[in-house]
């Protein structure tokens, strides 16, 4: 139980901090461009794993972030999916996202 509720804890924390640079006290420097990224990189995955339309697929998937461009690279089960997870990125990140998902249909 102790584990779930720091993974609880965690994921709240993660949604709570700032997802662009201008609203990062670090504006204009190196670590604030870096944390930025790392935020919003940090803010996708954690709402693609609780999103239970794609929450399956989301450990597959690479989340990228760099200079504030949004990238996602791997495997999905369906276009649904692929276009799911662009608009969650899309939402969270505020600009556009570069989709390189592939759809890989099983069997």
């Amino acid at each position: 139980m102790y584990f779930v509720k720091n993974r609880a804890a965690w994921f709240f924390a993660i949604l709570s901090l700032p997802a662009s640079a201008a609203e990062s006290p670090w504006v204009g420097s190196a670590i604030g461009v870096t944390l930025s990224d790392t935020v919003i990189a940090q803010r996708i995955r954690a709402e693609m794993l609780a999103d239970d339309g794609v929450a399956r697929n989301a450990v597959s998937v690479q989340v990228i972030a760099e200079n504030g461009q949004v990238t996602l690279l791997g495997p999905v089960r369906s276009t649904t999916e692929k276009l799911q997870m662009e608009q969650l990125a899309i939402r969270i990140a505020g600009r556009g996202v570069i989709n390189g998902l592939q759809v890989i249909e099983l069997p």
